[in-house]
């Protein structure tokens, strides 16, 4: 693993720095594929995009995948994109003799153990170098990995005669792909990329090919013989967490509407103190837009803390309200809101002031960036000040409308 310097101290992104590292690795004797994830310290985790092409035929899959990869680098936003290389290699396989095995009296995982003892090795024991563990393997060495002289390893058969290994396997010199994933047990191809978080987000990205399979697909006629795209990594969290957080601000909506409903005993006055939330969230998403962020899973986290701190400003000012109700029939119902608000402004402004101080140093990364719990600053720090602004206007003017309406005064 290697650590960068904070985003703030450097000119290039991570992802960039990985795209470079990448391409300098690719000429490099040896290797088939290099691939890089950026782990940010958080969830969602893996890679941006990471799609498994399941099942079908081999044809088919690999038609597939190489027309996800196709799609891909032509979606703005989307880099470093990768699929799974599976060229034949050429490999040694064992043939077990399995009419002298049962002469011997010798299993098969007797003999798969001493070949992998062989070539692999045994750890034998361990020490500890300070905090430091260290392993120690017993192997042969190279030198002594052949072939021939694999054949002369000895195993011991039911009688405690020593067979040679010649006498129970076979080698075969073949060319076969090194590794088949599966997937629920069908085979798979994966298909990754990296993405600019400025231009796009995983489940846009996930939505477009989507669109674009089920149109060429419609449109061409094309077959992959039953192969199909499966999201993994952080498109597959990202959902479930959208599906949580929709339950989890249902049921903190629901919760607080209740609380209000048990302190007011008042529908109408519930209902004005909740009315600040959809004119917070509306300016939280705004100020995302125009940060150039998108919706990622601690700005919704942030939205939910959200709520709370609006729910909290919108209900001091009603509550007062509510509690200096018998002044309303000396001043009329307009200087009584007015002259409830004013005594507010001051409790109201100063936790906004010095919630939003605390978090804005957060939010620009002064003294240090955070890619994943600076949208969630910005989101709470830039939704406080607009709920400030609705909370010592709107609401006070909401309330007066409809509390004005529902008594008839004039």
């Amino acid at each position: 693993m290697l650590s960068l310097t904070p985003a703030n101290d450097r000119t290039r992104s991570a992802e960039a720095i990985v795209a470079d590292w990448e391409a300098r690795m690719e000429g490099m004797m040896g290797l088939s594929q290099v691939e890089f994830d950026i782990d940010g310290g958080g969830p969602p985790v893996g890679r941006p995009i990471d799609l498994r092409i399941v099942g079908g035929t081999d044809a088919g899959r690999e038609q597939l995948a190489d027309d996800v990869a196709a799609t891909l680098r032509t979606l703005p936003g989307t880099t470093r994109v990768k699929r799974d290389v599976n060229e034949p290699a050429p490999q040694i396989e064992v043939a077990l003799q399995h009419r002298w095995l049962t002469y011997y009296g010798i299993s098969a995982t007797q003999v798969g153990d001493i070949i992998q003892y062989a070539i692999e090795g045994q750890r034998v024991t361990r020490i500890f170098n300070g905090k430091e563990e260290v392993h120690f393997r017993v192997t042969l060495e190279e030198n002594d990995k052949s072939l021939a002289e694999l054949d002369q390893i000895r195993v011991r058969a039911k009688d405690g005669q020593l067979v040679p290994l010649n006498k129970l396997v076979r080698w075969t010199w073949r060319d076969t792909v090194a590794q088949v994933d599966h997937f629920n047990g069908e085979r798979v191809i994966r298909v990754s990329a990296g993405l600019d978080a400025s231009v796009t987000d995983p489940l846009t990205v996930f939505e477009q090919v989507q669109t674009a399979f089920a149109r060429d697909n419609l449109a061409e006629g094309k077959d992959y013989a039953g192969a199909r795209i499966v999201p993994m990594g952080q498109i597959l969290e990202t959902q479930e967490a959208q599906s949580g957080f929709t339950v989890a601000i249902a049921v903190a909506l629901i919760g607080i509407a209740l609380i209000l409903l048990l302190l007011f005993d008042n529908v109408l006055e519930s209902l004005i103190v909740l009315a600040v939330i959809p004119f917070g969230i509306g300016g939280a998403l705004f100020i995302l837009f125009l940060h150039n962020q998108v919706l990622s899973f601690f700005s919704i986290i942030g939205m939910i803390a959200l709520i709370g701190i609006m729910v909290n400003n919108s209900l001091v000012l009603i509550w007062h309200l509510k509690d200096t109700a018998h002044e309303r029939a000396a001043l009329g119902w307009v200087a009584f809101v007015i002259k409830g608000t004013q005594s507010r402004v001051r409790a109201i402004s100063l936790t906004t002031i010095t919630t939003v101080a605390g978090l804005i140093p957060l939010a620009y990364g002064l003294g240090g960036y955070d890619n994943y719990m600076s949208p969630m600053a910005l989101v709470v720090g830039w939704g406080c000040v607009i709920s400030w602004v609705v909370t010592l206007t709107v609401i006070p003017s909401l309330y007066l409308w409809v509390m004005k309406g529902r008594t008839g005064a004039q």
